[in-house]
């Protein structure tokens, strides 16, 4: 405990179940702060335990590194919404040395954020690789999120580049499908044919107009 003549710092104790409590401090062991009617919780002192959000499910779990990837969790614990509290909730991507990567740590929009689910675009970072992904209604205590059926968090990919398409023109109805060969640099595929399952290469330019193919890797400069 860190004591001042205005302010005490402490540790907040262990509490069996989650829920709202009151607050009061003693000098002598004894007397305690006299607190308002229990009922009135705005005019308490108090602090709410909660129990920490779980994740059942979060997609997608890799993206470019130049970041907007839209990303939705599901699970629950994300909100209290208890009437005296306003609910808050951030996120952040740390790395194997429990540091925050530069730009992640952010505050989800309340009209992004649910009891059950929250969804965020991932930010962008300078670096690759794998990382951990945190959340805190609190923004001191850090929840780790994992894949549940990978046990793995997110990871960073070089953005990819297009240099060539061959053929570049075709019929518009082939009597076979059309193969089309892409090259270009970027198309990794880092952790093996599991990474490889959304690969998809879309036609369009406009939302109205898009056409999507499933497509096979064959090289990080080829599908």
């Amino acid at each position: 405990m860190k004591r001042t003549n205005d302010t005490l710092t402490f540790l907040a104790p262990v509490s069996p179940i989650p829920g709202t409590t009151s607050v009061s401090v003693t000098l002598n062991g004894q007397q305690y702060t006299k607190q308002p009617a229990v009922s009135d919780l705005p005019k308490e002192m108090t602090f709410d335990f909660y129990s920490p959000p779980y994740t059942s499910y979060f997609y997608p779990s890799r993206g470019p590194n130049n970041g907007g990837t839209p990303q939705r969790h599901q699970g629950y614990g994300y909100k209290l919404e208890r009437p005296h509290l306003q609910d808050r909730f951030w996120a952040r991507l740390i790395d194997g040395n429990k540091n925050v990567l530069p730009g992640t740590d952010q505050e989800i929009p309340p009209e992004r954020l649910n009891i059950d689910e929250w969804t965020w675009s991932i930010p962008p970072v300078n670096t690759t690789g794998d990382f951990l992904m945190q959340v805190s209604l609190n923004r001191q205590d850090w929840h780790d999120v994992l894949n549940p059926e990978t046990g793995r968090g997110y990871s960073f990919y070089a953005s990819p580049h297009i240099t060539g398409i061959h053929p570049k023109f075709g019929a518009v109805k082939a009597t076979k499908d059309q193969i089309i060969e892409v090259t270009g640099t970027g198309f990794s595929c880092t952790n093996g044919v599991d990474d490889c399952q959304d690969l998809m290469c879309r036609f369009g330019d406009t939302p109205d107009t898009y056409i999507f193919v499933k497509a096979t890797f064959k090289s990080n400069s080829e599908i």
